[in-house]
């Protein structure tokens, strides 16, 4: 019995893939158009507080903030995109990519959530869980590492690690591709 325990233990934990995680910094984005940039500040470790969104506009000379407002990540997004037209999109929450209610969070400029999405809403039940299989300790690595988010006119483009790609559109609403993701290695 000890040895089938040991046995055990030893393919679980082969398994299991650790990661480490830096401190939650300020981050920030400019929109590709120069007209809005977002700084994004999180708060002290168990504060209990949310990260918070500063957005500020070009107004021709300089920038102005034109909106403060809470997300709802429990500690700080893990990557932001602000677009043209000022909408804040949100991927992951920090130490836990892939986990919560708020894998994606799609902001209006004026810090009204649009549309928030888990994990499973995203993906069909077949691409669920292909994509839960590129997992870690504490996360679930379904955004390429090697392709950032971007946004082209009124959408934001995403490629996944399971071979396909996401577009969101200014609302929430999305569509997927089962092409256009990571490349395979």
């Amino acid at each position: 019995m000890k040895f089938l325990f040991t046995i055990f233990t030893f393919l679980a934990a082969s398994f299991a893939v650790a990661d480490s995680w830096p401190l939650p910094s300020e981050m920030a984005s400019a929109s590709p158009n120069s007209k809005y940039v977002v700084r994004v500040v999180p708060p002290e470790l168990n504060s209990g507080k949310e990260p918070v969104a500063v957005l500020y506009t070009f107004d021709g000379i300089s920038y102005l903030e034109s909106s403060s407002f809470s997300l709802k990540n429990e500690i700080a997004p893990v990557f932001i995109l602000i677009t043209n037209k000022g909408y804040l999109f949100t991927f992951d929450n920090w130490h836990e990519m892939g986990h919560g209610e708020h894998v994606v969070a799609i902001y209006s400029p004026n810090g009204e959530l649009e549309k928030t999405y888990t994990l499973k809403q995203l993906y069909s039940d077949s691409d669920y869980e292909k994509v839960i299989l590129n997992r870690s300790v504490s996360s679930i690595r379904w955004r390429c590492s090697n392709s950032r988010p971007w946004t082209h006119y009124n959408s934001v483009f995403v490629r996944d690690t399971i071979g396909g790609s996401f577009v969101f559109n200014l609302k929430g609403s999305f569509s997927y591709s089962s092409e256009g993701g990571c490349e395979k290695r």
